[in-house]
């Protein structure tokens, strides 16, 4: 039922209903006439253009229907704090953009509204069909249909789309939107649309407002889901983030809403492999169909509250909680939902059952049945035996895997061989499973009576986990809950023994709980396997564990724990010769996965590749005649490399390798190669090799020019013996990059009190900062001690009070017409026995520090300074192809992908 999507649409289909074909139209402008369109190239400006023209065309024909539509087009600058990967920053962004239009009745335009949300820059180097220009052609062509349906049609409260222009830099467009736009204010509710995956289908895994999830089950035709998708999400188990963050109320923003996201054929996935083609058909009907009817149901949400004899139901409704709402999808067509209220009720009545259940078989079989306090302890011991098979289950199979891939130097062979992991770790874990319970002999007359207290037991375990979950607010307590009462049930066929009329009653009993299960343990194998070319660079073995866990944990939760004695009971005196069966096809496998003859890589699963043409650069013999004028300083490059990173288990060598680079020639890494993409280049495998520099990208390097240095009063805050011994400097500089980027520059060598980024803004406290960091969602890490070397944020309280160490800061432009000269301020501590330059300029000073300051960095990313010298280090990255990228992506095998491309420039400066 997961696979299955509805028959698409033509484009001859009535224009007020949705047609996959019209919104593939559009689809195939922004993907494939247009192409790449990542934050900081033409494309994107192509893609701006396009959206907005459509948004003109939806204008004039609505006029004199009775239908109003309202655009808006804007760009803004700012910056906020992010948390990614455990790393804490500041995320700024320069002249973004994004598109809003409005579908509303006349008179109704004010009304809180429905909001959707997609966006129509790519990731760098991909064509981002999938991700996400299928949502914005989906969005466009449901525009479309409530134009063409006519005023009298319309939901019943307005429809706002939201075209975000920079999701990819780390979702600064939904936080400009937020923080800037005044169409944030008219918003009700959103829904969120993204891609990890252009395969599809549509799933609901993150929400916000309990009433959110009941009206998209109710009007949703295909409302796909379930509560533990958002577990894996809340934990940080996916790499990732969406809008829903910068969106919602849970976290930054103040909205409820619900986050969408297709989920199959995630190796294509921020990769040049992200195509129309790759795009099942049938999918975009299916999300339009259902946003169709979830649309209207929020709307009538809205709607009723907005207009409520009691003025304060709208209030209520759109007030933030953080109670979630239980949800999971049965089949393709009907969700359940209830609230966690409920579920502290519903998800009790499990353990009242099992704890029952000993009476309850007094009744249905009183000659075998055992008295009520010898049930309970043997199901207490049956418990306890389903719990140490419950953690071996997963952990057996995680540690064989692990193991192999480290002894034999093979690892994520089965990435492109599926089939592999199948037969490796799926029959160790069902051994283990099975293995507690062989000794047992259900055949005799003990056996036959304990049988069904056996199966309460594995009840009784899943009862009390689903009680502590759901006390916790873990939504997977949905799933124990279910295996827990239907489990009960399952036993209770067994009342009178073993037999094949009482197995079939025991399948029936956990029918439900056996197909969610298998569903959702199938799609997030799917999902996850295709996702280790992503992760797993930390130790070569991780990709192989964490398949393992997850073969395991779905072996484990096909019986649920309560129907393996029933199994058992079934195969008597044979299990111990399957239990031998299925460890030796995991050998086999196994000895199959080590031997070489099976490559990890193939042209539907390939390796990813990051290519970046990397120069170190300093400051020319001249710049000091520069200094003290308003143009550029001149810069030299020092030296050029290739750098192949990935992050997957297997090094990139095997990349270098098969393109053709002269391993002889191979240079060492510092780390921070990658710094341009920050905290991302702390998850990579690096290999350098040497370069030709690139040939016209620029025609001034990217630098940093001090502009002057001033002393400052201290902070209110600072005690009088801190304020003996360190003075206030305030320093203010500017970073040139001739063309739209995307960078990060890293602020280090002192005490950092406060900043501002942009002419205009305010100052950002770093005592604000560290809190805002205690109480992040990304991080919980409020003081690092990682030294000055490398790009890191640290927090620290040698004066007293709050301040940052090495401060650092993402940023990316667009749109720029002339070179862009980045203010850039920081107040900071130093000591006074040092000195600090006087009020103003002086020159001659300035001109010295700005010859001085960039060093000739062949390799390292920042030399040290001592205590109290401000130094930035400054990675500035273009990411149009250059024929230098072209020429060397041409060598790849047809097993790798690219999936990031960048020409880089390193630099680092010291005051």
């Amino acid at each position: 039922m997961f696979y299955w999507t509805p028959p698409p649409k033509p484009a001859t289909a009535p224009a007020s209903r949705f047609s996959e074909q019209r919104a593939r139209g559009h689809v195939h402008m922004l993907a494939e006439e247009i192409g790449l369109r990542s934050v900081a190239t033409p494309g994107l400006q192509a893609a701006h253009s396009y959206i907005w023209q459509f948004s003109q065309q939806l204008q004039q024909q609505a006029a004199g229907s009775g239908v109003v539509v309202q655009a808006a087009f804007e760009n803004y600058t700012g910056s906020f704090d992010f948390d990614f990967v455990g790393e804490r920053f500041v995320n700024a962004y320069h002249n973004i953009s994004n598109i809003m239009l409005q579908v509303s009745r006349q008179g109704s335009e004010q009304q809180p509204s429905v909001l959707l949300v997609a966006h129509h820059d790519s990731p760098v180097g991909s064509p981002g069909a999938g991700d996400d220009a299928s949502n914005v052609g989906v969005m466009m062509e449901l525009a479309s249909n409530l134009v063409a349906g006519g005023a009298a049609n319309l939901p019943a409260s307005p429809v706002m789309f939201l075209f975000s222009g920079a999701e990819e830099p780390l979702c600064q467009s939904a936080a400009a939107f937020m923080a800037s736009s005044s169409w944030a204010s008219r918003v009700g509710c959103f829904i969120n649309l993204e891609s990890i995956g252009p395969g599809g289908s549509p799933i609901v895994f993150q929400h916000a407002g309990a009433w959110t999830i009941e009206a998209y089950a109710k009007g949703a035709a295909y409302p796909r889901g379930a509560i533990v998708a958002q577990d894996i999400f809340d934990a940080g188990l996916v790499l990732g983030d969406t809008d829903f963050r910068q969106l919602s109320y849970l976290h930054r923003g103040g909205l409820p809403g619900i986050d969408v996201a297709y989920l199959l054929a995630g190796a294509a996935y921020h990769t040049d492999r992200d195509t129309l083609a790759a795009i099942r058909p049938g999918v975009l009907q299916e999300t339009g169909d259902s946003l169709t009817g979830a649309i209207r149901s929020l709307a009538d949400t809205l709607a009723a509250a907005a207009t409520s004899s009691s003025p304060t139901e709208l209030q209520q409704l759109l007030k933030p909680s953080k109670h979630k709402q239980m949800f999971m999808a049965i089949g393709a067509t009907h969700m359940i939902t209830y609230s966690t209220a409920a579920a502290a009720t519903l998800h009790n009545v499990p353990l009242v059952m099992a704890l029952s259940a000993p009476a309850v078989l007094q009744l249905l079989a009183p000659a075998t049945a055992l008295p009520v306090a010898d049930a309970l302890r043997v199901m207490s011991k049956a418990a306890g035996i389903s719990c140490i098979t419950f953690v071996s289950t997963m952990a057996v199979p995680a540690a064989c895997g692990a193991l192999r891939a480290w002894a034999t130097g093979r690892p994520m062979v089965w990435f492109a061989h599926p089939i592999v992991a199948f037969l490796s770790y799926l029959p160790i874990s069902i051994a283990v499973l099975l293995l507690p319970w062989s000794h047992m002999n259900y055949d005799s007359p003990q056996g036959q009576q304990l049988l069904p207290y056996h199966m309460l037991g594995g009840a009784l375990l899943n009862s009390l986990v689903a009680a502590v979950l759901t006390r916790f607010g873990v939504g997977l307590a949905l799933i124990f809950a279910m295996w827990s009462g239907f489990g009960v049930l399952a036993a209770l066929a067994m009342a009178r023994g073993f037999s094949m009329t009482a197995l079939l009653g025991a399948l029936l009993a956990t029918a439900l709980p056996i197909y969610c299960c298998a569903e959702t343990a199938l799609v997030l194998l799917v999902v996850l396997i295709s996702r280790m070319s992503l992760t797993g660079h930390i130790f070569s073995g991780l990709g192989d564990a964490i398949v393992g866990v997850l073969l395991g944990l779905g072996a484990v939760s096909l019986p649920g724990s309560c129907l393996l004695p029933a199994v058992q009971a079934m195969l008597g005196r044979h299990s111990r010769r399957v239990i031998a069966a299925l460890l030796a096809l995991a050998l086999l496998a196994a000895a199959v996965a080590s031997s070489g003859l099976l490559w990890p890589y193939s042209k539907e699963m390939p390796k990813r590749l990051m290519l970046g043409h990397v120069h170190y650069t300093a400051a020319a013999a001249d710049a000091a005649a520069a200094a003290g004028t308003d143009g550029p300083v001149p810069m030299r490059v020092v030296n050029s490399s290739w750098v192949i990173a990935s992050s997957d288990s297997i090094p990139a060598g095997v990349l270098s390798d098969a393109m053709g680079f002269n391993r002889s020639e191979a240079q060492a890494p510092t780390g921070n190669e990658w710094g341009m993409i920050y905290p991302v280049s702390k998850l990579l495998d690096l290999e350098l090799f040497p370069a030709e520099p690139a040939a016209g990208v620029v025609g001034h390097l990217p630098h940093v020019k001090l502009l002057a240095t001033r002393p400052v009063p201290p902070h209110n805050n600072r005690t009088k013996a801190a304020a003996a011994v360190a003075a206030l400097t305030e320093a203010h500089f500017e970073i040139f990059t001739e063309k739209p980027c995307w960078a990060t520059f890293k602020i280090s060598g002192v005490d950092i009190a406060r900043w501002s980024l942009f002419d205009g803004e305010g100052w950002t406290e770093a005592a604000t900062f560290i809190a805002s960091q205690q109480k992040g969602s990304g991080s919980s890490i409020a003081k690092r001690k990682k030294g000055a070397a490398g790009i890191a944020v640290d927090v620290g309280e040698d004066w007293g009070d709050g301040v940052v160490r090495n401060l650092v800061v993402k940023w990316t432009s667009e749109q720029q017409q002339a070179p862009l000269r980045w203010p850039v301020r920081v107040q900071y501590y130093s000591k006074q026995q040092q000195g600090v330059a006087g009020a103003g300029r002086d020159e001659q000073q300035h001109q010295q520090q700005q010859e001085g300051r960039a060093g000739e960095q062949t390799g390292s990313s920042s030399s040290s300074i001592g205590e109290t010298g401000l130094s930035v280090e400054l990675h500035v990255g273009y990411v149009e192809r250059t024929a230098e990228l072209a020429a060397v992506q041409a060598r790849m095998p047809e097993w790798s992908t690219l999936t990031y491309e960048a020409t880089i420039y390193i630099s680092s400066w010291e005051f």
